[in-house]
């Protein structure tokens, strides 16, 4: 009997050690496809974003600036009057060690600064995503004014799922054109309307006139005071304002009338 009831603690042993070693797999691997998921989120974000900026998308390797040759499968952002170029595409070796592969998706531009895209800077390589597949890791169909993006996790990712992005030109938003994508402050007057693109400062509106004001990014991008109405807001962004006497408030996805 007592032999018996030492076997039973021992394998109780090995069993509740064996069941803690579990629970802690599966609680790294949860974490690992959070932190899988926060990335692919925070690439949409970022994809998004640029491509608003862009007057004009392609996907041809010609149209690459020599720091980004050898991307795969490339997607181009041409900038206004072609001050600017972003390149996003497949690579199949990280710039750096410690990446898990077999492919990233890097990003290849001009940096940013308050006004977005720096024009004529030095383009610069950037790891937006690892662990992709090689083959079909990153594909963008360009069509028209918008663009369909593919991401295609390869197997170590843990099994996430492919991820589709739509994004398109701010400029081919219903209702909310970026219409002036190089100026900033006061771009257009008329004797009842301003059109006003911020550069991180102060809009001051008249309050006889309709005072609109242009951001390049989408509505999620920014924060919004509160209250945010048509005698002040202030928009946390970049790039930000500070508005007083505005109207409305028109973004690369949707409009906002200020009351």
């Amino acid at each position: 009997m007592v032999e018996l009831l030492l076997i039973g603690a021992v394998l109780a042993a090995l069993l509740g050690g064996g069941g803690a070693a579990l629970v802690r797999q599966q609680r790294a691997s949860s974490n690992e496809q959070l932190r899988d998921t926060a990335e692919q989120r925070h690439a949409r974000q970022l994809l998004q974003q640029e491509i608003a900026l862009a007057e004009r998308l392609s996907s041809t390797a010609a149209d690459l600036p020599a720091a980004c040759a050898g991307l795969i499968n490339p997607l181009v952002l041409h900038g206004a009057a072609g001050t600017w170029r972003i390149v996003y595409g497949l690579e199949l070796q990280g710039p750096e060690a410690g990446w898990r592969g077999p492919a990233q998706l890097l990003r290849c531009g001009a940096p940013h600064g308050d006004a977005g895209p720096i024009s004529g800077a030095a383009p610069l390589r950037s790891v937006v995503l690892d662990r992709l597949a090689a083959d079909g890791g990153f594909r963008a169909t360009v069509s028209g004014n918008g663009v369909a993006i593919t991401l295609q996790p390869h197997s170590s990712s843990g099994g996430l799922p492919a991820s589709t992005i739509n994004a398109r030109l701010a400029s081919a938003a219903p209702g909310a054109a970026d219409r002036f994508p190089g100026c900033s402050g006061l771009c257009e007057e008329s004797d009842t309307t301003n059109h006003w693109r911020p550069s991180g400062g102060e809009i001051a509106g008249d309050a006889s006139k309709r005072d609109i004001v242009h951001f390049p990014y989408d509505r999620a991008s920014y924060t919004l005071s509160e209250p945010c109405d048509r005698s002040l807001c202030t928009v946390s962004g970049i790039p930000g304002a500070v508005i007083v006497n505005g109207d409305l408030l028109v973004f690369s996805d949707q409009e906002l009338t200020l009351r």
